[in-house]
């Protein structure tokens, strides 16, 4: 369609917002560890105390305690304190390293460090970092990895890394055997996609998505040590990342989504340029992100645009089961993702999408088109009150002016009765019976001009 309009580079909705909270992509929920964080005096990240003496401090008992506050985060801090509050963030991120105080509860743990805060979601899900992790290096790592070195503990990367990754597959998928690119293995009844190639987070994601899957989703301590040791039976070497749906929520659509779909160039999005996104119309509309003075090309959504959207269902608090992920979310799931447009017929996300605003205007159904016929009812009914007071105000004037034209012809008077008789006026009937024309002529008559004139107030008061 854009090709055809002539549309050349356009602007994408899309904001690079980076975000400082860890979560699963599928079901956008937060894991319990997010990381080690700066503390200031005047300025508290966390500003309430858990009120635990230093001596009771360990994580667990940190992050219980928040949770029985109704905190949403636990902060642990120096090895002897806990801190608890609803957001974090106010002073940027640090090395873990910095957070590597022993807990005075549990000497096995490490609890913050001097102003520092090691920050756990009280009801998180389940996720474990390796050494060091995660720690932002360069400013760019929003996507997370497992790393093989470390027993497939978690490692954040820059999202353009090309590595391998595993999707989560559906159920009904015919496991344990060599596929295009990789393998599939099963692991409790769960089947699960090996890649041999390596591709940026977002490529991995679409090709998942492509596989009737997505990046795999660790709910447990138990699936995730499986998963590690089946990866290891396929695996050539050591020192091998493996994505899985773990990111820093940082691409936003306007409407504050989390984007679940993506079409970027290759190489792109990248740390060296802008926070802004465009389609390129010369790489098949492919999205890059530029600087946000550049000047293009727009499109406008209007109203909603139906898709079919990927199940998000949200799972519940993460238990020890070794069933790792619901086949629910698996039911609506698109196969059909090509990347070679910007509006895909079946993109995981409505918000991905882009119209214009002759196709926008045809979008009437029940989940959020706008209600044309109501706005033309509207105007109906507004334009006929309008004429109804424009009509009663035309009558009145019409009332008005009569009105003052009888005054005009007939005018009032403050005469009486009493007034003749004050100036000894005088109306001889035998003068006006004789002569009907008296009042119009007083002189013939006879009469003088005061005379007449009395006749003529007299005639006028009806006293004849």
């Amino acid at each position: 369609m854009m090709k055809d309009e002539g549309i050349n580079d356009i602007w994408l909705g899309l904001t690079d917002e980076p975000s400082d909270v860890w979560m699963w992509s599928a079901s956008q929920e937060e894991i319990m560890p997010q990381g080690c964080f700066t503390d200031r005096s005047g300025n508290r990240d966390l500003p309430y105390s858990a009120g635990l003496r230093p001596d009771e401090v360990s994580i667990e008992k940190c992050v219980e305690k928040c949770r029985e506050l109704s905190w949403e985060y636990a902060g642990t801090q120096v090895g002897s304190e806990c801190w608890c509050g609803r957001d974090f963030g106010n002073s940027g991120n640090t090395l873990t390293t910095d957070c590597r105080v022993t807990c005075r509860g549990n000497a096995l743990q490490y609890c913050g460090g001097s102003k520092k805060n090691y920050i756990y979601r009280t009801d998180g899900a389940y996720g474990v970092w390796r050494q060091s992790q995660p720690n932002n290096h360069d400013g760019y790592q929003w996507c997370a990895a497992m790393d093989s070195s470390a027993d497939y503990k978690f490692a954040d990367e820059p999202c353009d890394r090309q590595v391998h990754f595993v999707c989560d597959m559906p159920p009904s998928t015919v496991c344990n055997r060599e596929v295009n690119q990789g393998r599939l293995v099963e692991v409790d009844d769960e089947c699960y996609f090996l890649s041999y190639d390596m591709k940026d987070w977002f490529a991995a994601q679409k090709e998942c998505w492509n596989k009737g899957g997505q990046l795999v989703e660790l709910s447990n301590a138990k699936q995730h040590e499986k998963l590690g040791n089946a990866i290891s039976s396929y695996s050539q070497k050591l020192t091998e990342y493996y994505w899985i749906g773990l990111q820093k929520r940082y691409l936003n659509w306007p409407d504050g989504s989390s984007m679940t779909y993506s079409n970027f160039k290759a190489s792109s999005p990248t740390k060296y340029t802008g926070t802004c996104f465009k389609m390129v119309k010369s790489d098949e509309y492919k999205w890059v992100n530029v600087e946000c003075s550049e000047r293009h090309e727009f499109i406008c959504q209007y109203g909603s645009i139906p898709t079919t959207t990927p199940s998000t269902t949200t799972k519940s608090t993460p238990t020890t089961s070794s069933s790792s992920i619901s086949s629910t979310k698996y039911s609506t799931l698109s196969t059909t993702l090509t990347g070679r447009s910007s509006t895909p017929t079946s993109s995981p996300s409505s918000t991905a999408g882009i119209i214009t605003p002759s196709a926008a205007a045809k979008s009437t159904d029940d989940k959020g088109g706008f209600d044309y016929n109501g706005l033309f009812i509207s105007l109906i009914v507004l334009v006929s009150i309008l004429i109804i007071i424009v009509i009663a105000a035309m009558l009145y004037m019409l009332w008005l002016r009569k009105k003052n034209k009888r005054q005009a012809i007939h005018p009032e008077t403050s005469y009486n009765v009493q007034d003749f008789e004050n100036k000894n006026l005088s109306t001889p009937k035998t003068i006006a019976d004789s002569n009907p024309y008296s009042s119009i002529h007083p002189k013939s008559t006879g009469m003088n001009s005061q005379q007449g004139h009395a006749l003529n107030l007299h005639s006028d008061f009806g006293l004849y």
